[in-house]
């Protein structure tokens, strides 16, 4: 915890009193990568209700829940870190977002619906487009136990609103099939299928199993199942789809395969045109904090993504379910202004130049410096040098690394180079020991102005 406090010493208790206090628009400059991510995590430790990170980049979503995952274990704080990622395709050319990405987007959502404690990491591309309200996304949460009645009838129409196909026998993730008094199932959020034994209207047992050998591998006393995909899908949700679709020219196909019961590709982007489908992602935010990185970057990207999809308006075939863009999609103008609450934004450089909203310019700026350590690749020498080097220069060493005995491992060898170490998980660690956390780190970093320097081993 030397590092969390060396951080809240250093301004960072100030903005989570501010943030208490509901105060927004507070900006923290100079700190890049795993090190933005400690400050990150420094501030979530301290917070209550979710966090939403949005970030500039595509590529800096899987570090920064690879780092935020890290510094959180390792202070034994139990927050999940997720992903919200974007929908990446073209909404004018009928087709269908990835089922990882949407099995995650409902994860991240059912989440909030449920109040967990989560940091939700998300390039901002995918705050834009609208989605099912809040209501409609804890239809589709099923929460088992065993001994509970749970008529296994009402449960398979629950998982095919949720977006589960009837697929026996159950092989991917959203598949379920039920014969008689067992229900299987695989919700995209477990490493394995669940086998649900009904006494009648009773859940008996709960059993993980292989879907290779159909053989049980654990038993679980509770569970719950969440959405396959974002958009809980009712029965009434398609009537009422219905009725719209056949006043606006669409297809004959595309009418017939909705009558049929299936979820045509592409069809999501209709679906804003429904009451129950018209809210935004910060709808499901009534409390916590936003962390927005490079706030600029970040109004870039949302105003190219909104031009990139009236463009691809304008060239739209006919006969299609998508309606104009600003009935599915914020505008630049209405994202910036959901930013304005209880937030931090972080940049790494100290610039003059002004965010393209005015709604973004902070109201308090902080800074705090960091710098990116090399990259040792296995040189073990190398790497015990330039921890030598940051102990001379009067610096408290923290090492990451992924597992125990990974750890003993390099207790022996910073021994053996006469540098005293010790893991932080069996005890206080004095000043002046290298001190070993167990967790993953993407860079090591320092951060000179506290005199911490951060490896990762």
């Amino acid at each position: 915890l030397a590092l969390a406090r060396e951080l809240e010493g250093a301004g960072l208790e100030q903005i989570s009193a501010r943030l208490a206090g509901g105060e927004g628009r507070l900006q923290l400059t100079g700190l890049m990568g795993p090190a933005r991510s400690l400050a990150q995590a420094v501030l979530t430790a301290r917070a209550e209700g979710p966090i939403l990170l949005i970030v500039s980049d595509e590529r800096r979503v899987a570090d920064a829940i690879f780092d935020l995952t890290a510094f959180l274990a390792s202070w034994g704080i139990d927050r999940k870190v997720l992903n919200f990622p974007a929908l990446e395709v073209d909404p004018y050319r009928g087709l269908s977002p990835h089922f990882n990405i949407v099995s995650a987007r409902a994860r991240a959502l059912a989440a909030l619906v449920d109040e967990e404690p989560v940091v939700l990491v998300a390039p901002a591309t995918a705050l834009l487009y609208l989605t099912a309200s809040p209501a409609v996304s804890a239809e589709g949460i099923v929460k088992l136990r065993r001994g509970v009645e749970f008529e296994p009838g009402e449960l398979e129409r629950k998982l095919l609103v949720a977006g589960y196909i009837h697929e026996d026998p159950v092989t991917s993730p959203g598949d379920f099939a039920r014969r008689g008094g067992i229900l299987d199932v695989h919700p995209p959020d477990h490493t394995e299928p669940l086998r649900l034994e009904f006494v009648g209207d009773e859940l008996d047992e709960i059993r993980t199993f292989s879907p290779e050998t159909q053989r049980a591998t654990g038993s679980l006393e509770e569970v719950r199942i969440y959405p396959s995909r974002e958009w809980c899908f009712a029965d009434s949700h398609r009537e009422e789809l219905l009725e719209r679709l056949r006043g606006k020219g669409v297809t004959s196909e595309l009418i017939a395969s909705v009558e049929r019961g299936s979820f045509p590709p592409g069809i999501n982007f209709a679906l804003p045109e429904l009451s129950d489908f018209k809210c935004t992602f910060f709808d499901y935010m009534s409390q916590g904090i936003v962390l927005v990185e490079e706030p600029a970057d970040v109004l870039r990207q949302v105003s190219a993504e909104w031009e990139r999809v009236l463009d691809s308006y304008g060239e739209a075939p006919s006969g299609i379910a998508t309606p104009e863009p600003t009935e599915f999609l914020l505008s630049p103008e209405d994202f910036a202004s959901r930013l304005t609450g209880r937030s931090v934004s972080f940049q790494e450089m100290d610039m003059l130049e002004a965010t393209p909203s005015n709604e973004l310019t902070p109201n308090k700026k902080f800074h705090l410096s960091s710098q990116l350590l090399p990259v040792f690749r296995g040189n073990v020498k190398d790497f015990v040098e330039e921890i030598r080097r940051q102990k001379g220069a009067l610096r408290q060493v923290h090492i990451f690394v992924g597992h125990r005995g990974l750890a003993e491992r390099l207790i022996e060898i910073l021994q053996e180079s006469h540098l005293s170490a010790g893991l932080t998980d069996d005890r206080p660690v004095e000043a002046g020991t290298v001190a070993l956390h167990l967790g993953n780190l993407s860079h090591g970093f320092v951060l000179p102005e506290l005199g911490q320097a951060v490896f990762s081993g």
